[in-house]
C-alpha cells in the first residue's frame, strides 16, 4: 500500500477517495478543494480504478504487453491485469499490461475464459 497526500490521491485514486470520502463523517480540511480535484481528475480520465482489470490509455511508450512482448505505444489503449512482481528480496502484486488483442489469447495460456 502507497501513501498519498489527500490531494496527490484525488489525483491517482479519485474513485476510490470519493467513495471513502462519501461515508466519512469526520471533518476533512479544503474539503472543497479536494472534491473539486477528484471530479477533474474523473473528467479528465487521469484517475486509476480502484481494481483489477481495467483499461486506460498508455502515458508513455514504455510499458510492455505480458503477451506477446512488444512495446505499448502512446496513448494507445492497454489491459492492466494484477500479476506477481519478484524483486529479489519478496514477491508484491502489481499492475501488468496488454495490447487489447492480445488478453483472449493470455487468458487461454493461463487458463482462463474471456
Amino acid at each position: 500500500m502507497q501513501w498519498h497526500h489527500l490531494l496527490c490521491a484525488a489525483g491517482k485514486h479519485a474513485g476510490e477517495l470519493k467513495e471513502t470520502l462519501a461515508t466519512y463523517d469526520g471533518d476533512v480540511p479544503d474539503r472543497e478543494a479536494l472534491d473539486k480535484a477528484i471530479e477533474d481528475a474523473i473528467k479528465k480520465g487521469h484517475a486509476k480504478p480502484a481494481g483489477f482489470p481495467y483499461i486506460d490509455r498508455a502515458p508513455t511508450g514504455r510499458a510492455k504487453c505480458m503477451q506477446c512482448e512488444a512495446a505499448i505505444p502512446k496513448d494507445s489503449f492497454r489491459v492492466a491485469v494484477e500479476r506477481e512482481i519478484d524483486t529479489g528480496a519478496m514477491v508484491t502484486r502489481g499492475a501488468g499490461y496488454m495490447h487489447p488483442g492480445c488478453v483472449v489469447e493470455n487468458l487461454e495460456n493461463v487458463g482462463g475464459s474471456p
